[in-house]
């Protein structure tokens, strides 16, 4: 991840956390407080654009140097959101709790300690999320957004710094704007407290972003080992899965219903998973990646010779683009794929490829672009992560940005 090297904690007034008592649902299985914002939300030093849900903490990432741009990682608004606001999202209730900026970005969220845990049970934090980002003021879609991305993360040890490297956080994964996504990372408690935290990162300042956030859960010691194993959530030192992906063509009869019941899962899961927006952007032909679940007839991706490899597209690739990396033409590549549409890729499609990309630069420095992860950029130029967060001086969980520049050691 991105190092937060400067974090600004916005503390509520100890008097506040005190005199309004929030909603506790352990006895349903939920071991946070006022997981649903249902609380009452206090200002911070009388300030009415810091809102915040009652057993909430809100926390924000501040600007490196003082030659930053204006809007640069300034502070959010924290704004309660109300199912009775003309304009508001709430997935359950009656409130959510809501951050929004205008020609800014920021990376920014909220915390909650849990006290009294079993130490190395596990634990599955989760939260829905909708994001609303646009050029414009049109607030029933996003336009050329501002690149937001959402997290939930456990500090399985109760430390309440966004910023260690004990957190685990969810994987990052593209984005689906104007619908409510769950978000969910499982790990397992080092202490008797522990902490979960809530992230909104924008990268771009677009006129305007909001992210509205409701529905948390925390369940305490829900998963046995057998079940831990074969969950594709973040489990361990990395916010990535590590199942092996399934594909799957789309036939000429078939429907996003019949695909999500022959592998056990939801339409809903598979769109998200391909950053699909409805049903009618499937087609005959199309190669869907298929989520986590039970799937019996599903296979992987056959093997190739030693000559060739497998890449799965990602939101903003090209033909052309992907030709490139690999340091091949386009007609190449086409050759490579016969039958795929050079025109029109869908996220998710697997490609045949060569199997060592082009070398990097002469200065052995690769362009981070959208999609990528640490993990993919070792696997790609045949590096270890561990070497290659060595040598760029990050960890093997930061969280790259868009045009950073990594060195390929």
């Amino acid at each position: 991840m991105t190092p937060l090297k400067s974090i600004a904690l916005l503390l509520l007034p100890l008097v506040l956390l005190v005199g309004l008592a929030g909603t506790s649902s352990a006895q349903n299985g939920n071991a946070l407080e006022n997981p649903g914002f249902e609380g009452e939300f206090g200002t911070r030093d009388g300030d009415s654009l810091l809102e915040v849900a009652v057993d909430w903490i809100p926390w924000h990432r501040e600007p490196q140097g003082d030659n930053a741009p204006t809007w640069e990682l300034l502070q959010p608004e924290f704004i309660s959101a109300r199912e009775s606001d003309e304009f508001s999202y709430v997935h359950e209730g009656e409130n959510a709790q809501s951050l929004r900026s205008f020609y800014a970005t920021f990376d920014a969220g909220l915390f909650q300690q849990v006290e009294d845990v079993e130490t190395d049970s596990w634990l599955r934090f989760s939260a829905f999320a909708w994001v609303w980002s646009s050029v414009t003021d049109d607030r029933e879609q996003s336009e050329r957004d501002g690149d937001v991305f959402v997290q939930v993360g456990i500090d399985p040890g109760g430390g309440t710094d966004p910023a260690s490297e004990d957190v685990v956080w969810s994987e990052i994964s593209y984005e689906i704007y104007d619908s409510w996504r769950e978000y969910v990372v499982v790990t397992q408690a080092r202490d008797e407290d522990v902490t979960v935290f809530l992230r909104a990162l924008v990268n771009d300042p677009v006129r305007n972003t909001q992210v509205w956030f409701d529905e948390t859960r925390l369940v305490l010691d829900a998963f046995d080992e057998d079940v831990i194993s074969a969950m594709a959530v973040a489990i361990g030192p990395t916010p990535f899965p590590t199942s092996v992906p399934v594909y799957h063509v789309v036939g000429e009869s078939e429907t996003l219903d019949s695909i999500a019941l022959r592998y056990a899962t939801s339409v809903m899961a598979i769109l998200e998973a391909n950053s699909l927006s409805n049903a009618s952007l499937v087609h005959p032909g199309n190669q869907l990646s298929i989520p986590s679940g039970i799937a019996p007839v599903a296979t992987p991706l056959p093997e190739l010779d030693a000559s060739a490899a497998w890449y799965v597209v990602r939101a903003g690739d090209t033909f052309s683009g992907i030709a490139d990396l690999y340091g091949i033409e386009v007609n190449e590549l086409a050759e490579l794929n016969v039958g795929v549409n050079v025109n029109f890729l869908v996220v998710g499609q697997a490609l045949v490829v060569p199997a060592v990309p082009a070398p990097p630069a002469s200065s052995q420095n690769y362009t981070v672009r959208r999609g990528d992860t640490l993990n993919d950029i070792a696997l790609r130029f045949g590096v270890t992560i561990e070497d290659l967060a060595r040598v760029n001086n990050i960890t093997v969980t930061s969280i790259l940005d868009v045009g950073q520049v990594l060195i390929i050691p």
